[in-house]
């Protein structure tokens, strides 16, 4: 058993024992920062992640509207970063070694469960690229139409269209 777990342990009891302490909020908060630690890269065990976030919603849901929850929140956003990021590099790895379809349920899950990320733009072109490899012209457009409608000044956007249409003219 680590520090950090123990200290999440006590807090925990702290929390259980004395749910209406004026500083309850500042014990919530710190076992989700304190989870939120303990988090580590993109290649890690799940484990930590799920309680990270667990105990950053609780913050998020109990004390709304104070500066924990806000903070909570950027956290709670910084995990769901990690996790399609996670994803797309899973795609990566099936799309270099030409499992395909493999690759394009990865590319699919960061669009689905996680499109508020920073992944989705990339996501977005690997599965152009996915379809075009396959030979699904018309299904690597529609998916451009997608990116272009949303992010209209991406770079992948200008990628995605190059591969799909052929070379951008000079006054776009």
């Amino acid at each position: 058993l680590d520090l950090v777990r123990l200290g999440r342990f006590r807090i925990s009891r702290f929390i259980r024992d004395h749910g209406g302490h004026p500083d309850i909020a500042y014990a919530y908060y710190l076992r989700a920062v304190a989870s939120y630690r303990s988090v580590s890269d993109v290649d890690k065990d799940e484990g930590d992640t799920e309680a990270a976030e667990s105990h950053l919603r609780a913050v998020i849901n109990q004390f709304s509207g104070t500066d924990y929850a806000l903070d909570a929140s950027v956290k709670l956003n910084a995990i769901k970063n990690q996790r399609a990021a996670k994803e797309l590099v899973t795609g990566k790895f099936y799309h270099h070694r030409r499992e395909y379809m493999a690759a394009l349920n990865r590319y699919q899950n960061v669009v689905q469960d996680y499109p508020d990320s920073t992944y989705v733009e990339e996501s977005l072109y690997r599965i152009i690229e996915v379809y075009r490899s396959l030979g699904l012209t018309g299904e690597a457009r529609n998916i451009a139409v997608v990116l272009g409608h949303n992010f209209p000044e991406s770079d992948w956007y200008y990628k995605a269209y190059e591969i799909v249409e052929g070379r951008l003219p000079d006054h776009i």
